[in-house]
């Protein structure tokens, strides 16, 4: 671009722990790493734990901070630690080799959550970086489903184009 730096166009990646996920993930890193159009990668994840919601951390950059009170006396801690340690571990570092800008946006949900909220979560994120593309890995567990609930959700709920990977 003449006269400043080219705008990113961010991509929603909405990561869990299931390895559809890391496939969505690494499908999107190969679409976007190596093109023309740089990307930002902006990642969702979303832990089941709290009795209440809590946002905990909207990465805004480098040097941004997790900022949340003490959720205690139930075991949240330990289940936002074991996030973290899952998004810095084995997302980041993918990400990192690619060379593309990201950030994390990670979530506390109720553990009995139903899939709409997930989704309503995604949708938040969504609304606020206004993406080029949404990515969901199905990672239902039924064969003879093709889409999870969330992935469903997303495919029929957002304004913006999913591409679900399984």
């Amino acid at each position: 671009m003449a006269g400043g730096a080219e705008q990113l166009k961010p991509v929603l990646i909405a990561v869990d722990t299931e390895e559809a996920s890391l496939r969505a993930l690494a499908w999107a890193l190969d679409q976007f790493a190596f093109g023309t159009n740089p990307s930002s990668i902006h990642l969702v994840h979303v832990v089941r734990t709290l009795s209440t919601q809590l946002e905990v951390y909207l990465g805004c950059g480098p040097g941004s901070a997790y900022n949340f009170s003490d959720p205690t006396p139930h075991h949240e801690i330990q289940d936002v630690v074991h996030a973290k340690e899952f998004l810095h571990n084995r997302v980041v570092p993918i990400i990192d080799s690619k060379g593309l800008q990201h950030e994390l946006h990670l979530f506390v949900e109720t553990a009995t959550a139903p899939a709409k909220a997930i989704f309503e979560v995604i949708e938040k994120v969504a609304a606020h970086i206004k993406p080029v593309l949404v990515v969901i890995g199905c990672n239902n567990k039924s064969d003879d489903l093709i889409l999870g609930p969330v992935a469903k959700l997303c495919q029929t709920g957002l304004d913006v184009p999913v591409a679900l990977v399984r």
